[in-house]
């Protein structure tokens, strides 16, 4: 496993310098040394470290909470490490997302123990992202209908598919409860599962239920609602749901048939 890349801002040479020993002990890479918001943003830039130590106070131009701004849209983590605590410093620090906040003197344990946790998050982060997006993809490219519902039963996302399945454009009925599209047979089974499943973290219920199309047609869902208001980055009831509206029918005439066929043998 490679060692994390650190890039240190700091406009004092002999702090900068020490800090540099420091992380070595500690087993980190330094990227480089910058003593200006500019120069630390070129060298983020350029070298895209695992992490930024930045100071806040760089003398003239591009401070170090203006300089983590530009860090933050490179998705770059940032630790401060300075000597201003006062409220309104902290205040503007905390707008640029900071990963951690460290005030001279500093220990050694300290440092360690912040730029770790600060890595961990900053992984952990990315991983989720990276999962968020593939379930997406999965999802944006899926046949089947997929609805997440917030805790008011309203539609907080559908699929691309819902516009091929039930002819709303993507995104149309966001903000509007669900519960409108059901069939009026239906709804008191709808409104149950609802029910039972807000009471129910992490399960799941099948129901064969109709759904009104855009244009007054019943389509026939075949869906599994599922509670999932506990994962982060979902937190609603999430429904996957097929049209078996021709399948069905498929079904009914095949019986048909076979009653005619069995009258016209007797």
């Amino acid at each position: 496993m490679s060692q994390p890349l650190i890039l240190i801002v700091e406009d004092e040479a002999i702090v900068a310098m020490d800090l540099r020993l420091h992380l070595q002990d500690l087993g980190y890479a330094v990227s480089g040394l910058a003593s200006t918001g500019e120069e630390a943003v070129a060298m983020a830039a350029r070298t895209r470290p695992s992490l930024v130590l930045m100071d806040i106070s760089l003398g003239a131009g591009m401070d170090g909470i203006e300089a983590a701004h530009h860090m933050q849209a490179m998705g770059l983590p940032v630790v401060f490490l300075t000597a201003f605590a006062d409220e309104g410093t902290l205040t503007r620090a905390k707008e640029s997302g900071p990963y951690g906040y460290l005030l001279k003197p500093f220990d050694e344990r300290s440092l360690h123990s912040t730029i770790e946790m600060a890595l961990y998050r900053h992984r952990m982060e990315q991983e989720l992202k990276a999962s968020e997006s593939r379930m997406r993809a999965i999802i944006e490219h899926a046949l089947d209908l997929v609805v997440i519902l917030d805790q008011a039963g309203r539609v907080a996302y559908s699929s691309p598919s819902a516009e091929r399945i039930l002819g709303y454009r993507h995104g149309e009925r966001y903000g509007t409860p669900a519960g409108e599209l059901v069939h009026p047979e239906d709804r008191e089974a709808y409104a149950t599962i609802l029910r039972e499943l807000a009471q129910a973290p992490g399960e799941s219920r099948a129901i064969e239920i109709r759904i009104l199309h855009k244009d007054g047609t019943a389509r026939l869902m075949e869906a599994v609602a599922h509670n999932a208001f506990g994962v982060p980055g979902v937190h609603g009831i999430v429904i996957n749901a097929r049209d078996i509206t021709e399948r069905r029918q498929v079904e009914l005439d095949r019986q048909v048939m076979e009653a005619k066929v069995q009258q016209a043998q007797k």
